[in-house]
């Protein structure tokens, strides 16, 4: 989204008529912005209707009023999202920032209450637009974008994305409430983090034993903080699988040394797309892999990933086109 550096295009279907502006807007002309309403000004219907008119369908905003522009879009994320006139790779930048800014003060704040509540009315209606039949675009929009560098908002957000094409896969084992709980688990399985000292959290070498094991503890928080929440209804199953997303086949992973396998199917399908999307981003301590490493390193590691579940993945990122990347 960002246009020459310094601005931010946007879809003219993105612009929410009669508010008063709290930036400025600008539209092209011979490649050059020029402004077209000022901030502190009210943006009528009317005016929108005379850009499209006019055949101006993308506008920009300076890149600086990036936080702005987010609150002012928030009120209407979820019709934004299930606009058939808004283009998928607008879809996907909204799913993305709307997503990422809440979570992101959810991470900062995992108890706080008023957060959790402004997380319900954007990440809901989300889930609820990627488990619809039109959700393929915006998600490959989404997850088909390169590399990115790790931070634990979008790392929820999209481990979450995996989990819900992952999930559907299985049609036959979920109902839509089902997968509907899942994601909700996806999206905050790494929240507990935020419970880790950010010493031992953000440390680039080798962890102490006893830093290895306060954050192995984490699952457990990340379970703690979603009871807590009210809001977030989930199954018994979900609740396993967050809690043991670390969990492998051969009882080597964490918090418990469970088996994986034994564990219900939505505990492989989280451990899976966790894994994947962890591998493939750039972290403090390592470079990012490509997709088809990654997938080589599942396939690679029967005794930890069962073949079936991750043969399985395979269809599923065949089908997002990202399995090539």
């Amino acid at each position: 989204m960002n246009t020459q550096n310094k601005y931010w295009e946007l879809h003219t279907s993105c612009l929410v008529a009669d508010k008063v502006l709290p930036f400025d807007i600008y539209i092209w002309l011979q490649g050059k912005p020029i402004l077209w309403r000022g901030k502190s000004t009210e943006l009528l219907q009317k005016d929108i209707g005379r850009l499209i008119e006019s055949g101006v369908n993308r506008v920009a905003i300076s890149i600086r009023d990036k936080e702005k522009y987010l609150e002012y879009l928030e009120p209407i994320t979820q019709k934004l999202i299930l606009d058939d006139k808004v283009p998928p790779e607008y879809k996907a930048y909204i799913v993305r920032e709307s997503t990422s800014k809440v979570l992101s003060k959810l991470f900062k704040e995992p108890t706080n209450a008023r957060t959790a509540k402004r997380l319900e009315s954007l990440v809901f209606p989300i889930i609820d637009l990627l488990m619809s039949g039109s959700s393929m675009a915006p998600l490959k929009f989404l997850i088909g974008s390169g590399r990115m560098a790790f931070s634990y908002a979008p790392h929820g957000a999209r481990t979450c994305y995996y989990t819900i094409a992952f999930a559907r896969s299985y049609a036959n084992y979920f109902t839509e409430d089902k997968i509907r709980q899942l994601a909700m688990g996806a999206l905050l399985h790494d929240v507990g983090q935020m419970l880790v000292k950010p010493a031992i959290r953000e440390k680039k070498g080798k962890f102490t034993d006893k830093e290895r094991s306060e954050m192995e503890k984490h699952p457990v928080h990340s379970v703690n903080i979603i009871k807590r929440g009210n809001i977030f209804v989930c199954n018994e199953a979900t609740m396993v699988a967050v809690k043991s997303h670390h969990e492998l086949g051969d009882k080597s992973g964490y918090p418990l040394g469970l088996p994986l396998f034994e564990l219900p199917l939505e505990a492989n399908i989280l451990a899976i797309a966790h894994t994947f999307e962890s591998y493939t981003v750039q972290r403090v301590h390592r470079n990012a892999a490509k997709s088809y490493d990654v997938i080589k390193y599942l396939l690679d590691n029967p005794g930890k990933y069962h073949p079936k579940f991750v043969k399985r993945f395979v269809k599923v990122l065949a089908e997002l086109e990202v399995y090539s990347s």
